[in-house]
């Protein structure tokens, strides 16, 4: 490529800087179309160069005209009434949301997505709404968004992924989309949110269940029971049948049932869910679980390791046998996957200004492991950095734990030598010994909608 004149760098530069504002909502899309043309007057912005120069810098696959052409539209006022599907839908140009892995939604996008099968029809009519939007991607304002990138995420959502097409590619067919609202049109409002309560991969779609909880809460169990059968166990509605009206003996059965799950990770989850219903229950069913999974430590496999039981709801644990349980699944595993598991188990985070809370419970069964010298030859004590883990020793790792579990003085550096650290693990075993006996402390923040 040749080289490109100093002014006419600058005037890319320009256009970026000004097309960047748009983020802000404050600054109106007139006000940047007025800058823009000025500068196109100047006439520095010129192809060919131009929708190379846009392209690999800042414009995605965009070219010029057809951003400048987006800015023009973006100028026009919305003509529809405030508080109607038609103005929220036509709104979406001032979206400030970031498209990433997962979308981070604002409230401009979301209130669309409530509307549900209501916005349908008119988001169909903006497929190809190339008005630039304030939106951008994960990676910044300079990758162009228009409406039409909005309305075909909206577009997914809302139908569960159908208007896809069969090959799943992930592009959006105008003729799949309306072939998909023909089939759905006539479906009430609570029909519709019932079968598109779970997503294609087995998760729960919070925006549906958020509405079904409000509404139509008596469709939860069915929901659930029908994906469980179906071999999905979604934690999301297992969570919202939680926080129900629902009879706590209807709560426990459905929840009850849907731990035949093989995979460990989200049957951790379903038990600490069981266990804000009936503490005890849940309690014996992980320590069961988990007494279980100690003999099946060996190997990989689909439903993951038997550690990853662990971690969800850790620290709400409030029966003994649930710890007991742990100690014999660490004890279990191989050294470099105890070590692994130890790294996980964090007490959770208080905000600054709060007072932590303290585990005894958890601290105790991590005194345990005191006596576990178990380490990785090549990497133990190798490392100053306190969250490199391969460098502890099983009980110095334990150690570490349990002070953070009770809120005590915090552990030295994994290679401080083990003359230290065995002074730091005597300090923390009495400290724990000393403490009083462990509160039941089991917050409910797993069952929050976000």
């Amino acid at each position: 490529m040749k080289a490109i004149p100093l002014e006419q760098l600058t005037a890319y530069a320009a256009i970026h800087y000004h097309l960047s504002r748009l983020r802000d909502s404050s600054v109106p899309f007139t006000e940047v179309d007025s800058i823009v043309a000025t500068i196109e007057r100047t006439g520095l912005i010129q192809p060919p160069d131009t929708q190379e120069r846009l392209e690999s810098h800042f414009l995605y696959d965009r070219d010029w005209s057809t951003v400048r052409r987006g800015l023009q539209l973006a100028t026009v006022s919305n003509p529809h009434k405030e508080g109607t599907v038609q103005h929220d839908v036509f709104d979406l140009v001032n979206s400030q949301s970031t498209i990433g892995q997962t979308g981070n939604w604002d409230d401009i996008y979301l209130r669309v997505q409530r509307w549900g099968l209501k916005a349908i029809p008119f988001l169909l009519e903006h497929i190809g709404d190339m008005r630039l939007s304030r939106t951008s991607y994960l990676f910044g304002i300079e990758y162009a968004t228009y409406v039409d990138t909005l309305v075909f995420h909206l577009l997914i959502d809302l139908s569960n992924g159908h208007i896809l097409g069969d090959d799943d590619t992930w592009k959006l067919s105008k003729q799949c989309a309306v072939e998909w609202w023909h089939s759905v049109k006539e479906l009430s409002e609570e029909e519709y949110l019932a079968r598109h309560a779970i997503d294609r991969i087995g998760y729960g779609r919070q925006w549906v269940l958020t509405q079904l909880e409000k509404k139509y809460p008596h469709r939860l169990p069915s929901i659930f029971s029908e994906a469980v059968a179906d071999g999905t166990y979604p934690v999301d509605i297992a969570r919202a049948i939680t926080r129900s009206s629902f009879p706590k003996e209807t709560k426990v059965r459905l929840l009850c049932s849907a731990l035949s799950c093989p995979e460990y990770t989200t049957l951790g989850s379903l038990i600490v869910t069981l266990a804000y219903v009936d503490p005890r229950l849940g309690a014996e069913k992980m320590a069961a679980t988990l007494r279980s999974a100690s003999a099946d430590v060996h190997g990989e496999s689909d439903v993951g390791r038997p550690e990853h039981l662990v971690g969800v709801g850790l620290y709400d644990w409030f029966d003994e046998s649930c710890y007991d349980a742990l100690y014999l699944l660490l004890t279990s595993l191989p050294v470099e996957r105890r070590l692994e598991l130890l790294s996980r188990l964090e007490p959770p985070y208080s905000p600054p200004g709060e007072r932590p809370l303290k585990y005894p419970l958890a601290a105790r069964m991590f005194v345990r492991l005191f006596d576990d010298l178990s380490h990785l030859p090549d990497k133990f004590g190798r490392s100053a950095l306190p969250r490199d883990w391969l460098a502890y020793s099983v009980a110095n790792l334990a150690a570490l734990r349990a002070a953070e579990a009770m809120g005590l003085a915090p552990a030295p550096p994994p290679n401080a030598g083990e003359d230290s650290w065995a002074r730091y693990r005597s300090e923390i075993r009495k400290k724990v010994s000393d403490s009083p006996p462990p509160a039941t402390v089991r917050p409910d923040r797993f069952l929050q909608t976000s």
